[in-house]
Formats: structure tokens, sequence, C-alpha cells
């Protein structure tokens, strides 16, 4: 059997409930903070959060202050997430950590998908849209328990993944 891991050439972004926007003009959710509604109680509900931007090469969205800081690569407050509002408030922040950890990796195109093949070259599964290789590898397991691939391919094939298909 060979398995293929290689980047989603068409991930889809579709996060029910919670909204990002961008201060950043060139970016394509952006939004001045004045034309946001009800901001001020929202950001003291708990229901939205400043944002930081960092880029060099990659992007990394994080909540404002908690991630990589440059002088010439990073923005500290550079945009907001909107949390929905049945997330308890004591997880507000975590939700929205995690979700952007997954926002990120959709803006980088670091989305991924699988396809296996037998030995004819015959696809016998394939799946997309995971953000984490963590989710991938568990998913090749479930549905694909015992199996030992010949092969490993794939332009996001690393060796943390290799070594966990065949382990």
């Amino acid at each position: 059997m060979k398995l293929e891991v290689s980047y989603d050439p068409s991930p889809e972004w579709d996060v029910e409930g919670f909204e990002f926007f961008s201060f950043s003009s060139r970016h394509y959710n952006f939004k001045h903070p004045d034309e946001i509604a009800n901001l001020e109680e929202a950001l003291e509900n708990q229901t939205a959060f400043f944002l930081s931007y960092f880029e060099h090469g990659d992007c990394i969205w994080s909540l404002m202050g908690e991630g990589p800081s440059c002088p010439f690569d990073s923005v500290v407050k550079a945009g907001l997430i909107f949390v929905p509002e049945d997330i308890p408030e004591n997880k507000r922040e975590e939700a929205a950590r995690s979700i952007l950890k997954d926002y990120t990796n959709w803006c980088n195109g670091h989305v991924l998908m699988f396809t296996i093949e037998d030995e004819d070259g015959s696809i016998v599964d394939s799946c997309a849209g995971f953000f984490e290789k963590e989710e991938l590898i568990e998913s090749i397991h479930s549905s694909h328990p015992g199996v030992t691939f010949s092969e490993l391919t794939g332009n996001a094939m690393d060796s943390f993944i290799a070594e966990s298909m065949n382990a």
C-alpha cells in the first residue's frame, strides 16, 4: 500500500460562529475597528478578543501579545476574533487560541490530505481537510488499522508522519 500525504489544494474555511477581522486593508477579511458595532461590549463580555499578527514567510495569528514579536514583522493589535456566545465564558479564550491555530494553518496553506493506493495504483481511500498532523494520523490508523505502507510520499510527508505510520 502507498500513502501520499499532501497539502490540500483547496481547503475550506467554515468554522461556524467564529468571525475574524483584520485591520489590514491588504487582507481579504479587512474591517476597520470603527465599523464594528458593539465592539467594547463584546470585548468586555469576552465574545471578542484583539489579535496580534506576525509574518515572515508564513503568517501567525494569535491572541494579542501572545505570538512572536518583531519590530519589523509583527503587529500587536492587528485584528479581532469573535467567539460564539454559547461557549462558556471561562472557555472562550482557549477556544479562540485553538481556532487561531487552525486559521493560521489555513492561511498558510498547511491543511493536509491523504490518499492511499493499493499495489495496482487504485485509490483505496482519500480524505482532506486536516489542520493538524495528529488528526490525519489518527484518521489513517482508525480507518486502516495494522496496515503497513510500503511507500510514503507527498509534498507534506515528513519524518513525524512517516514514523507514525509504520511504528
